[in-house]
């Protein structure tokens, strides 16, 4: 019986295998390429001339939750699509009361670094490494 599943088991990994290399070939025909994460504004250019001036809505996620490469690249593209394609709004998953303090921040002409400051103290809620992080709060700071 262990020989019939270690076959089994064998034959499935071998179907997945040739699945996972057809998804792969699959979203490498069909979305950007992907670029190592250490790249600057200039170099990311390759990127940004894919984002065509009719789009109206770019989703920006990650494969993981906490992982600040993706954070980094996420706030270079958001900054990008700010100052180069007129985007006027971000939408974010994060608990509500906590984002409308956040949006109170970036619109309040006297609202300083305190301010900011006292909201990230605040969140405290599960996953809190998604949003009090350096660099969330550097994008937030750059939105004001």
């Amino acid at each position: 019986t262990n020989q019939n599943n270690h076959q089994t088991n064998a034959d499935r990994n071998r179907h997945n295998n040739n699945n996972d290399n057809e998804w792969s070939d699959q979203m490498a025909s069909t979305h950007l390429p992907i670029y190592p994460l250490s790249m600057n504004y200039h170099e990311m250019e390759q990127i940004y001339t894919t984002i065509s001036d009719s789009i109206d809505c770019v989703l920006l996620g990650e494969s993981t939750h906490g992982t600040k490469e993706f954070y980094e690249l996420r706030s270079m593209i958001t900054k990008y699509l700010i100052l180069n394609k007129g985007f006027t709004a971000i939408f974010v998953e994060m608990d509500w009361p906590k984002l409308y303090k956040v949006n109170e921040y970036i619109t309040n002409d006297n609202a300083n670094e305190d301010d900011i400051n006292k909201i990230f103290s605040e969140i405290k809620e599960y996953p809190l490494w998604m949003y009090r992080n350096n660099i969330f709060k550097e994008l937030i700071i750059w939105l004001k």
